[in-house]
């Protein structure tokens, strides 16, 4: 990661901040077990977002097996509100996209304003609406070209 990005840091482990029990825990686990599984690959990776020290979320990047990065985030309540997810969306979009992807991506739920907010001010375009095929969530996707 580029070290003029700031507030963006190499995560070094997977969060396992699981449901104690039923289906979501199951859905949970796997979710978990995919992500290790993509990161070990080399698929994906994924960093901790600071603020004076302390995470306020985390940003990373799938789908490094093509030439489209998606960048994902998510921030803590502590982390909202103050433009961390759009400088953070920003340095990693930046950052692969100087280091040879052609476009980045955002994906967000359909009816996530801050999310859809975030991608707008980072520079990202609405190009479709999509279903994700994990849970079958409605997304929408936003592209920024190189």
């Amino acid at each position: 990661m580029d070290p003029r990005a700031g507030a963006v840091t190499r995560r070094g482990r997977a969060a396992l901040d699981l449901p104690s029990r039923g289906p979501q825990q199951a859905d949970a686990r796997h979710r978990v077990a995919r992500s290790i599984d993509r990161a070990r690959d080399g698929l994906s990776t994924r960093y901790v977002i600071r603020t004076g020290g302390a995470p306020v979320g985390t940003i990373g990047l799938a789908h490094l097996d093509g030439t489209s990065p998606d960048v994902f985030y998510a921030l803590l309540p502590a982390g909202r509100g103050a433009g961390i997810a759009t400088r953070s969306v920003v340095a990693l979009a930046d950052w692969a996209l100087s280091h040879g992807a052609e476009s980045v991506r955002v994906r967000t739920m359909v009816g996530n304003g801050a999310s859809e907010a975030v991608a707008r001010r980072a520079g990202f375009t609405f190009t479709e609406e999509l279903v994700d095929e994990f849970d079958g969530a409605r997304l929408r996707a936003w592209t920024r070209l190189a």
